[in-house]
């Protein structure tokens, strides 16, 4: 079980798609009232937890999870053990892109959690080896994890729940 949380430099604020934070642990209780100032997404690995978020309830189990654009309130906490996998982003075009992909706030079921699961766990090791091409291999990787999610919303037209 792993997390990272990044500081964007000057040279990452520039880029189209910057991470934030990634990781991979048992979840614990969150409430921000003003939301976050970036992009998120939470996935469940094992257990369940309920999250609200835009004004909905849902209890996520394995396989499902929630996109939250940057300042939606939220609140989630654990039903027993949960574990969860998330990442944060931002970038110039965000919003623009995820919602040409019909990609908005709300809760989503996987069809495939193994596909973004590896695309997690694969920036957890980019992110800690601190490499001269860091920056661009996440904003890479971020950017195929994106891609994955509308790969499997158009592959599940009931995604959304």
């Amino acid at each position: 079980m792993q997390s990272l949380f990044l500081t964007p430099s000057e040279k990452e604020l520039a880029l189209p798609i910057y991470l934030t934070s990634v990781g991979y642990r048992p979840q614990f209780a969150v409430e921000r009232p003003d939301g976050l100032p970036d992009f998120h997404w939470l996935h469940t690995v094992r257990g369940s937890g309920v999250v609200e978020l835009g004004g909905a309830t849902r209890t996520l189990r394995e396989g499902q999870g929630f996109l939250m654009f940057p300042g939606v309130p939220h609140r989630y906490f654990p039903q027993g053990e949960w574990d969860t996998m998330w990442l944060t982003w931002n970038g110039a075009g965000m919003a623009g892109f995820l919602s040409a992909w019909g990609l908005a706030t709300g809760f989503y079921n996987l069809v495939d959690t193994r596909a973004p699961s590896r695309l997690i766990e694969d920036l957890l090791v980019v992110g800690l080896k601190h490499s001269p091409l860091q920056s661009a291999e996440l904003s890479t990787l971020t950017y195929r994890f994106l891609v994955e999610l509308c790969r499997q919303a158009t592959l599940n037209p009931a995604a959304r729940h």
